[in-house]
């Protein structure tokens, strides 16, 4: 019986990565021709239309009609991200007006797989307890905590993850590929852009920790290319 979990383990492993590799040749391949590193427009137009066609279903995004907005870098081990949490909080409360498309780009560590994995699990169940989540998980740095306290109405945590586990790989690759294209070095990252109208002049790129002012100000500039 060991044996035959082992063997029916290992073919799920190849599985997904099967899977993984033919999801990320239809879907990414064409956008490796983009050679520059640098904040072009075909790299601002390409990511925000490729982030388009995931809003809602693989992406916890907020306020997700509104045209300038937020696209929140973070890992859940980086102590800067957690030092935004506030301020990110507080501008979604205070400013409706602002969409916050939140993409988390884990380490190869398995508990900072697993929380981006739950992260998703949590948004495509429930996405009223994201929110909550996202905040507990930087708050414990326990997933299992962060799910109990976000209220999430789980019944069979390891399956349930298990089914999202290939969505939260592709996905993290497609951020990891965007940061590169982007030249984005450190996290938290904050891309400040305008949806219905993306380009290098009106679209700003923030790093590390930065204040409340200085968001408000790159929001207000992306919003001048409407």
């Amino acid at each position: 019986m060991k044996r035959q979990n082992t063997q029916n383990r290992e073919k799920e492993i190849m599985k997904r990565h099967l899977i993984i590799g033919l999801l990320l040749g239809a879907f990414l391949l064409p956008m490796f021709a983009l050679a520059e590193t640098s904040l072009s427009s075909q790299n601002i137009k390409r990511m925000v239309e490729a982030y388009e066609m995931y809003t809602g279903k693989f992406t916890p995004v907020l306020n997700a009609k509104s045209r300038v907005g937020v696209i929140a870098l973070y890992n859940y081990h980086c102590k800067s991200c957690a030092k935004m949490v506030p301020t990110i909080l507080n501008l979604i409360k205070t400013h409706p007006d602002i969409r916050f498309v939140f993409k988390n780009l884990p380490d190869k560590s398995d508990q900072s797989v697993l929380a981006a994995q739950a992260e998703l699990m949590v948004w495509s169940k429930c996405p009223k307890a994201f929110l909550k989540y996202f905040t507990e998980l930087f708050k414990s740095g326990n997933v299992q905590q962060a799910i109990e306290k976000s209220k999430y109405p789980f019944t069979d945590i390891e399956t349930e993850l298990t089914n999202v586990a290939i969505d939260s790989d592709v996905m993290s690759l497609v951020t990891a590929h965007y940061a590169n294209q982007l030249n984005i070095k450190k996290l938290p990252a904050f891309i400040v852009v305008n949806f219905t109208n993306p380009a290098a002049e009106n679209t700003t790129i923030l790093t590390g920790v930065v204040d409340e002012k200085t968001l408000l100000a790159a929001v207000e500039k992306a919003k001048r290319g409407e």
